[in-house]
């Protein structure tokens, strides 16, 4: 009796269960070991894998293939989503994280199981051996490997965002070196602070140090980073350098996105303000970054939209404030 012609038995279940146990485990190590060395692991780990798993969830569940294209979908999608909102009610991953990997691993899961699907009905009509769970975790390690005989280059990246003013330059200036006791409800609303949950600015003040001039910036109460100015021309351009003293930024935000660490580096920031009429001024945030990924593309697309975000609500802090003090 060939395998295609009798149930989906027991130790079938047993093997496919083992390796959708194993697949998982390989991708915790992806996403939290170092022991691999993967930290910049990308089209294996945002594609390959959620594509295996979808494969090896649906070959469980679903062996012979009986479930609609629409059924296999679903049972992915529901099955992924749980495990995402479970790891982000234990704290186990961040909701930057998980907003960036759900867009790309649910289409992704969706493809290998309907891969599985087909595969299990074309052997029921050809009366061939459909049992296909060792490749789900074969192909994946294969990848793996080769991926990281190619590892990526660093690339640089610069978001930008602008805002025009009624207020002239003399009233926007000093909120551009202090802007003290930020308060909650200032700003815009936005994806990042609102949704994903980023902490907003509560303070900047700038002082000297031995270094220079230092802008000491504070997000909620507890991240901290500081602005070492680098060019300060008065009324016209403030330029600093990134310095991130301890862990602040990824303990309160995402602890995969370190913003001084082997995938990412925030490097500067940039405020130009230029007098465009009477008491009206156009003033632009600019930072540059680099990255490292075999996805630089699509995460290039997540830092505009987050850091645009965040860009976007300090020029409106500043813009009520300097129109309200009119």
């Amino acid at each position: 009796m060939t395998e295609s012609t009798r149930k989906f038995g027991r130790a079938d279940h047993i093997l496919t269960a083992s390796l959708l146990t194993i697949l998982f485990g390989i991708t915790l190590l992806l996403f939290y070991g170092d022991q691999w060395g993967v930290s910049d692991a990308g089209l294996v780990a945002l594609l390959v894998i959620p594509a295996a798993l979808g494969g090896l969830m649906v070959q469980l569940g679903d062996p012979n293939g009986s479930k609609s294209m629409l059924g296999c979908i679903g049972f992915v999608t529901v099955v992924l989503g749980i495990a995402f909102l479970l790891t982000s009610v234990a704290k186990i991953e961040g909701l930057i994280c998980i907003a960036m990997i759900f867009p790309l691993w649910i289409p992704a899961a969706a493809v290998g199981a309907l891969i599985n699907r087909w595969n299990a009905r074309e052997a029921k009509k050809q009366g061939r051996s459909r049992l296909m769970s060792v490749g789900w975790v074969v192909l994946p390690i294969a990848l793996l490997a080769a991926e990281q005989m190619a590892p990526p280059e660093w690339n640089d990246w610069e978001v930008s965002r602008e805002i025009e003013i009624d207020a002239g330059t003399k009233i926007i200036w000093p909120l551009l070196i202090n802007i003290p006791a930020i308060s909650a409800d200032e700003g815009k609303f936005n994806l990042t602070q609102d949704i994903l949950m980023v902490p907003r600015p509560s303070e900047a003040k700038i002082q000297r140090e031995s270094a220079g001039l230092v802008r000491k910036a504070q997000w909620g109460e507890n991240i901290r980073f500081d602005e070492v100015v680098s060019d300060f021309q008065q009324g016209k351009a403030l330029s600093w350098n990134f310095r991130f003293p301890d862990d602040s930024v990824q303990k309160y935000t995402d602890k995969h996105i370190s913003p001084d660490g082997d995938k990412l580096k925030i490097i500067s920031g940039r405020y130009a303000l230029k007098q465009i009429g009477p008491d009206r001024s156009r003033l632009v945030l600019t930072t540059r970054y680099k990255m490292r990924s075999h996805m630089d593309f699509y995460l290039g697309l997540w830092g505009e939209l987050l850091l645009g975000d965040v860009q976007d609500n300090v020029l409106h802090i500043i813009k009520e404030r300097a129109e309200n003090s009119i």
